[in-house]
């Protein structure tokens, strides 16, 4: 792809940068001198195309046009409205660059570095602006990791350093996941993702439903570490019905006041252990959203919502609730490349892992809201990580180094465990866990969720940090007593989704089954045995699985009625450990 002055002058527009003292009236405008100026200015490497790849990326422009091309005055002028991404816009470009100021009575010629300039001042001048940065189910990616293009909190930070320092009224926000899903915060209960959140600092955020995997308690505790308020306005007491946190708080910029409400997917009984959330109620968030937006109207300008309720949901409040500006989304991982305009209201959702981070400005001319300009901005090297955030960071892998980097075990091979497989069908990995709960234990089976697996692990030595990174959430293996019939019944449950991926769909030690994905769900499951054995209705069997499970999580609601026989107290990476150790014949520190 070739880096068209084309497209590096839409991406002028997209981050709002003066341009560069050394551009000259005399300077012809389809130079590559000029080229690589403009890119040092962006703080780009000139052999990096992240600013021209972004521009095409988000409609800015195309990879096809030609880089020795002059632009004219009136193409300038539609790159300037595109970047915008109006809420109104009319059918032709140039009347909006028009009404807007941006076009004074230049005929189309082509474009100088003269009219450039006085371009690109109405384009900045003509506006206020407030620009959010925003990102979602980080999932404790605290460490750059360019291999997975995690960016990491230290150029997480650096990206919300630049972002204030081109414009004052800039807020950042998270929308949920963050505090839990790594080793690196996980040891810590979340405390880690805290101060360095702190250290940022983000200005909100909602809490996810993974937010929940430490428990309520653990979960206010850190959000009385935190230096932002944490917002859920649909999380209630269970026994009061009183808010579980903040509902909402509110900034003014430009002599406007912003309300910013937040909300977490109700389904977060089913998506973190139900013993975690046993005292709280998540109420439904459209209708949350509305009473709350309905109040709020009355004394607030504008109304952003942080949501970790996922894509559809959001629209789902789009379409549903008058007069929300913005909704800064998580909970499905959604690449928004540029703010989505969707019923009048603006979305955006950074992926996940800290891949990505959303910038983007909200646009006011005359005092009204016209647009949403922004876009995705994802690791490249023109991005220097914060330095003091990134010695944060190092002193927290420094502090548990050690203990994470002790080998556990030895393999001759990879045990599969990537999401995909662990969601359709057994894996190498899923029949080492649930042997090791069922041998551990003295059941006579075992299962445990896909869901509960976010990696496998490598071919030879594995590290305790392998097994973390793999085994990361805090839930305990017990046995319970299932009849033949609740075991189908769950077995059932397991592929009712196939052949869609599934969180639910279990990984089994000590059974035997198939199934014909053709039929309805709930009558798939065929010859079932258990210990070799045909499964008999009427009969009871002791299965081992994870606490998650037991307490009804991934849509499994009858388990949390079955008793329970066994409760190891240990925790899942604990038994699969000392499993690992025993049949490697690897002895404890070595």
């Amino acid at each position: 792809m070739s880096k068209s002055l084309y497209v590096i002058f839409a991406m002028i527009f997209f981050i709002s940068i003066p341009l560069p003292a050394s551009i000259h009236a005399d300077t012809d405008v389809s130079t590559g001198g000029y080229l690589e100026k403009l890119l040092t200015a962006m703080d780009v490497d000139p052999g990096e195309e992240a600013a021209a790849e972004t521009a095409i990326r988000i409609g800015l422009t195309d990879e096809n046009t030609d880089p020795a091309a002059p632009i004219t005055i009136h193409e300038a002028a539609a790159i300037a409205i595109r970047s915008l991404n109006l809420r109104s816009p009319s059918d032709t470009p140039l009347v909006d660059a028009r009404q807007f100021g941006l076009l004074e009575d230049e005929t189309d010629a082509p474009l100088t570095p003269e009219t450039m300039q006085r371009l690109l001042k109405n384009y900045r001048d003509n506006f206020e602006r407030v620009t959010i940065v925003s990102t979602n189910d980080v999932h404790g990616r605290i460490s750059y990791n360019p291999e997975d293009g995690e960016l990491g909190m230290a150029k997480i930070a650096a990206i919300a350093n630049r972002a204030r320092a081109r414009n004052d009224d800039t807020y950042v926000f998270d929308a949920g996941d963050t505090f839990h899903g790594t080793t690196a915060v996980n040891l810590g209960r979340g405390e880690t993702a805290v101060a360095l959140m702190n250290r940022v600092p983000y200005d909100a955020m909602t809490p996810g439903n993974h937010d929940f995997n430490y428990g309520t308690e653990r979960l206010r505790e850190l959000i009385g570490l935190a230096s932002f308020p944490v917002l859920s306005a649909n999380t209630v007491e269970k026994e009061n019905k009183r808010p579980f946190s903040s509902p909402y708080m509110t900034f003014d910029a430009h002599g406007k006041t912003f309300a910013v409400i937040g909300v977490t997917t109700q389904t977060t009984v089913g998506s973190t252990d139900p013993e975690n959330v046993k005292d709280v109620l998540f109420l439904d968030e459209i209708e949350t959203a509305k009473r709350y937006a309905d109040e709020l109207r009355k004394s607030a300008d504008h109304i952003i919502v942080l949501s970790h309720s996922g894509i559809a949901k959001d629209k789902q409040i789009a379409e549903q609730v008058d007069g929300i500006d913005l909704i800064v989304g998580g909970h499905s991982h959604t690449a928004i490349e540029k703010p989505l305009l969707h019923h009048g209201t603006y979305l955006t959702q950074s992926a996940g892992h800290g891949r990505a981070v959303s910038v983007a400005d909200l646009v006011f001319f005359e005092g009204d809201l016209v647009g949403m300009s922004g876009s995705l901005v994802r690791d490249h090297p023109g991005i220097e990580p914060d330095k003091a955030m990134e010695a944060l960071v190092e002193e927290e892998k420094v502090e548990w180094a050690e203990m994470l980097d002790e080998v556990i075990a030895v393999f001759d091979q990879e045990l599969e465990g990537g999401r995909t497989a662990v969601r359709t069908r057994q894996t190498s990995f899923g029949t080492l866990i649930t042997d090791a709960f069922r041998v551990e234990t003295g059941a006579e089976a075992a299962f445990t969720n896909g869901g509960n697996i976010r990696a496998g692990l490598p071919e030879g030595p594995v590290t305790r940090r392998d097994l973390l990174n793999a085994l990361p959430f805090a839930n305990t293996v017990v046995v319970l007593e299932l009849s033949g019939s609740d075991v189908e019944k769950t077995l059932e449950q397991s592929v009712s989704q196939f052949p869609g991926e599934s969180g639910g769909f279990l990984q089994v030690s000590g059974i035997d089954y198939s199934f014909n994905a053709k039929k309805p769900p709930g009558s798939r499951i065929a010859d079932v045995r258990i210990a070799g054995e045909p499964l008999v209705p009427d009969k009871m069997y002791t299965i081992a699985t994870n606490s998650y499970l037991a307490n009804g999580g991934n849509g499994y609601k009858w388990l949390a009625d079955l008793p329970v026989v066994l409760n190891t107290g240990e925790i899942v990476s604990g038994i699969v450990e000392r499993y690992m150790r025993r049949e490697g014949e690897l002895e404890e520190g070595g």
